[in-house]
């Protein structure tokens, strides 16, 4: 009897832990998703011109960038350097390039503190960067705790 109940309470404390985990985690998202501001609006952007690169070192990997023109508020932008695809394989890379000729007209989303900051995304990469962070936060967490326990750990050996 006494065995199921250490289980069951072990089980109920894990499941505990594992909630306020959850919650914590949940914090942080919201914390960092509140302090990522910025208004972020669509434009219509037209492709200038597209290339396949070598998006990545190592390995190779494949990317289709492209050079753009977007207005806003009358005022022309001109960026490099956006990539739109990449693969591992540079024949799928190649016939992605297809769809991507000089004059296609593509949605991109401006920062209104700042039109020259674009992104592919509608909040401007704001719900990624929550992600993130909540995610490497577990990470953070126990490089910033391992010395702590070392030391702890450490102490208790002296005699």
């Amino acid at each position: 009897m006494r065995y199921l109940l250490r289980l069951l309470l072990l089980g109920v404390s894990t499941l505990a832990l594992m909630f306020l985990v959850s919650c914590f985690l949940f914090l942080v998202f919201c914390f960092v998703y509140w302090i990522v501001e910025g208004d972020w609006r669509q434009v219509e952007a037209e492709v200038s011109s597209s290339k396949i690169e070598r998006v990545r070192p190592g390995r190779p990997q494949w990317g289709i960038v492209v050079s753009y023109n977007y207005r806003v508020e009358r005022q022309a932008y001109k960026n490099q350097n956006l990539v739109v695809f990449y693969d591992d394989s540079y024949d799928a890379t190649k016939a992605e390039l297809t769809k991507w000729p000089a004059g296609r007209k593509f949605s991109i989303y401006y920062d209104t503190a700042g039109p020259h900051s674009i992104s592919l995304s509608s909040d401007g990469g704001r719900q990624a960067a929550a992600a993130v962070a909540s995610l490497l936060t577990p990470l953070a967490l126990v490089i910033l705790a391992f010395p702590i326990l070392w030391r702890r750990r450490s102490r208790k050996k002296i005699p």
